[in-house]
C-alpha cells in the first residue's frame, strides 16, 4: 500500500502541475492583464469572501506590502473595491467590485468550459468517483493546514 500511495501522491503532483499551467497559460483570457499573484488574490477572494489585506498576505504567505501594492493595481482596474467594517472602522475589507464580479464569473465559465470539454469522455460513474475522492482528499488536507478557507467563510455568512 505505502508504494501504491506514494505513486498516487506523485499523479496528485502531476495533475496539480499540469493543472495549474493548462489554467496559467491556456485560460483566463479575462486576466491576462494580471499578474498570477493578482489573479490569486481574486481566486482567494472568490473562495473566502471578503478579507483584509493582512489575512490576504496570511494566504499568499508574503508581505503586507506586497499585497498592497496588488490591492492597489487590482483596484485602478476596478476588480476590487474596500468597504469598512460595520463591527469595526478601523478595519477594510476587500470586495469584488461589479466590474470583477463580472470578470470572476467569466473566468470560472471559461475555466468550467475547458475542463468540461476535456473530460466529456468520462463516465458518469468515473465524474461521480472522483467528485467523492477529491472532497474526501480536500477535507483531509483542510485538517492539516493553517490556511481555513471554508472556516472563514463560514464565518463570514453567519
Amino acid at each position: 500500500m505505502k508504494n501504491t500511495l506514494l505513486e498516487a501522491m506523485d499523479v496528485f503532483k502531476d495533475v496539480f502541475f499540469y493543472g495549474h499551467q493548462i489554467i496559467e497559460e491556456e485560460l483566463t483570457h479575462e486576466f491576462r492583464d494580471l499578474s498570477p499573484e493578482q489573479l490569486a488574490v481574486l481566486i482567494i477572494i472568490d473562495l473566502t469572501g471578503p478579507l483584509t489585506s493582512k489575512e490576504i498576505a496570511e494566504y499568499q504567505r508574503t508581505h503586507k506590502s506586497a499585497v498592497s501594492n496588488r490591492l492597489k493595481k487590482l483596484q485602478q482596474k476596478n476588480l476590487i473595491q474596500f468597504k469598512e467594517s460595520d463591527k469595526d472602522s478601523r478595519l477594510k475589507y476587500v470586495h469584488f467590485s461589479e466590474e470583477g464580479k463580472a470578470k470572476m464569473k467569466a473566468y470560472q465559465e471559461e475555466v468550467h468550459t475547458y475542463f468540461t470539454a476535456l473530460f466529456s469522455d468520462f463516465e458518469a460513474q468515473e465524474v461521480a468517483q472522483f467528485y467523492q475522492l477529491m472532497n474526501k482528499i480536500r477535507e483531509r488536507l483542510r485538517q492539516y493546514t493553517s490556511v481555513k478557507i471554508s472556516e472563514h467563510k463560514r464565518s463570514l455568512e453567519k
